[in-house]
């Protein structure tokens, strides 16, 4: 069963092993902070919409039949959602300079919901991206 889950999953383990690399990794240094501060919450947003859309696609691509709608909400809308949040409370916690910031947390979660909105749209209108799945 471990082997079937790795094997249907492997993007979004793949991708959240990068996020846990990128939250934690020590940051760079910038210049001009209020450049980087702006760039920080863009980087934040782009990389969760590509993060939902990886564990939207593989949730959907395992569950061609039948799932719960509450399922999905779980695994791809909650969890990643949490798990902003839980990295956010870490940094502040445990990796000294970085922080714990709640516009970096929405900006997660702005991007968690607009993955979802994407890919509702690209699974209704593109019979392409439907044939994928």
């Amino acid at each position: 069963m471990t082997n079937t889950f790795i094997k249907s999953y492997w993007k979004s383990i793949l991708f959240t092993l990068l996020l846990f690399y990128l939250s934690f990794a020590k940051p760079a240094s910038f210049k001009d902070i209020n450049v980087m501060n702006l760039t920080d919450k863009w980087a934040h947003y782009l990389v969760y919409v590509a993060y939902g859309m990886v564990i939207i696609f593989d949730f959907i691509k395992r569950n061609t039949l039948q799932y719960k709608k509450t399922h999905f909400v779980i695994y791809c809308i909650i969890f990643p959602i949490v798990l902003g949040g839980l990295i956010e409370i870490v940094q502040e916690m445990f990796f000294k300079p970085r922080s714990a910031e709640w516009i970096d947390w929405l900006c997660d979660i702005l991007g968690i919901l607009s993955a979802w909105l994407l890919m509702n749209f690209a699974v209704k209108h593109f019979k392409s991206v439907a044939k994928l799945l």
